[in-house]
């Protein structure tokens, strides 16, 4: 068997590891960092731990809008079936009654 493709799998997963990124960040370096000893003071950092703290709100408030919504759409859905239910129930009463009008005559 050929072993190119072993081999070019292998330099692929070596450069995957061994890569850099281009644009290196360091987080004790920067303008608008104020005590390098304390990254909470961190302006950067505080905005991601907001950003955090919207994410985690945002998303329990999407699930409740979306389980209020398929509650809504649940509702109307069984009281069409039921009102659906409600007019076959009289239509058969209806024809029941009229027949036993007729007989009775």
């Amino acid at each position: 068997m050929d072993n190119t493709p072993i081999f070019w799998a292998h330099k692929i997963f070596h450069f995957s590891h061994t890569a850099t990124s281009p644009l290196w960040i360091s987080a004790t370096e920067g303008p608008g960092l104020v005590d390098p000893n304390d990254p909470g003071k961190d302006p950067r950092f505080r905005a991601l731990v907001e950003a955090v703290l919207f994410s985690r709100g945002f998303l329990l408030t999407y699930n409740l809008v979306l389980a209020w919504i398929l509650l809504v759409f649940t509702a109307w859905h069984w009281g069409e079936k039921a009102v659906l239910a409600r007019r076959q129930r009289q239509e058969t009463l209806g024809r029941e009654c009229i027949e036993w009008v007729n007989e009775a005559w």
